[in-house]
């Protein structure tokens, strides 16, 4: 019995080291790396150069200001894969948002355009 008592008192101790273990940082659980010009939060992605701003919000809403004009619309916003983001307007338009090397690509109201860092 008190053997079985030992073994039940080692397990739990076992159990409870595991338990307060600190997550694992490994490359996958790392936040993406991202060009100066970006950044990511947890309500919104931002794009920004010279000419230009891009605020891609999770919630579905996206501002835009380019050449001193502000525009915003409603966007389905999401991770199109690891490192890229894109805003989709119900009418095709969209942003693209290259997190690592700083590029958005955008296509508005038919006119295409690339900005780079």
């Amino acid at each position: 019995m008190i053997r079985n008592i030992m073994s039940a008192l080692a397990f739990i101790a076992i159990i409870s080291s595991a338990a307060a273990q600190s997550p694992s940082t490994s490359v996958e659980n790392a936040p993406p790396k991202t060009a100066t010009n970006v950044s990511i939060g947890t309500l919104c992605v931002m794009s920004y150069y010279p000419q230009a701003e891009f605020i891609l919000s999770y919630c579905g809403e996206v501002t835009v200001e380019i050449d001193g004009k502000t525009h915003t619309f409603d966007a389905n916003v999401f991770q199109l894969r690891t490192g890229v983001w894109i805003a989709l307007a119900p009418n095709g338009d969209y942003i693209k948002v290259y997190l690592a090397n700083g590029t958005t690509e955008i296509e508005l109201s038919g006119e295409g355009r690339i900005f780079s860092k």
